[in-house]
């Protein structure tokens, strides 16, 4: 079985063809950082428009490890949740690439992704058993910060959440008071770390 993963949920795009659910014979990523640098964030508009550019070019060449013989079988695409162009974009290129090999879609919740996708050592290994669910789930990250109750494959309940930023969004903003650059986070790691 043949796979191909599309993220697109914020400023990141990513790339990744599958085999047999467990081994990655591809995967691109592509950083936004110096785009948003110049503004200390995100723009929704600009991310969208670098996953419309880059989307295309990456697909392209993860198709191209495949044999001849072989064809997609599924495309999983980030559809939730995230900001509303990027997901969009994901969602489009998606669905245009089904109507071309007649894969089959399957939505993925970008969150959800992130707790197996902790779960997993390396490249070829399948994520956690599932008798180990369900669990309680820290999500730290730029624009999340949230315990969730893990029950099982598809249902992930918020237990608690921020009532403002997530904690990458308030390194940001306590970096650019500092006179740090963008992203924060590991600036103000970095200046820590001389005290």
């Amino acid at each position: 079985m043949l796979g191909i993963g599309i993220e697109s949920s914020c400023d990141e795009t990513g790339v990744a063809i599958l085999r047999d659910s467990n081994k990655v014979i591809y995967d691109s990523l592509y950083s936004q950082v110096e785009l948003h640098r110049k503004y200390g964030g995100v723009i929704p508009e600009n991310a969208s428009r670098a996953h419309l550019e880059k989307l295309p070019a990456m697909i392209e060449q993860g198709l191209s490890h495949l044999g001849d013989d072989e064809s997609l079988d599924y495309i999983a695409v980030t559809t939730r949740p995230g900001l509303v162009g990027p997901l969009l974009i994901g969602y489009q290129v998606a669905l245009a690439l089904s109507a071309s090999t007649g894969a089959t879609v399957v939505p993925v919740h970008h969150l959800e992704a992130h707790l197996v996708a902790a779960t997993i050592k390396s490249k070829t290994s399948q994520p956690f058993d599932l008798d180990e669910l369900p669990a309680l789930a820290l999500i730290l990250s730029g624009g999340n910060s949230a315990i969730y109750h893990y029950r099982e494959p598809g249902r992930v309940e918020i237990i608690a959440d921020t009532l403002d930023d997530a904690a990458g969004e308030a390194l940001d903003k306590a970096a650019s008071l500092l006179d740090l650059p963008y992203p924060g986070g590991p600036h103000i790691e970095k200046m820590a770390m001389k005290y």
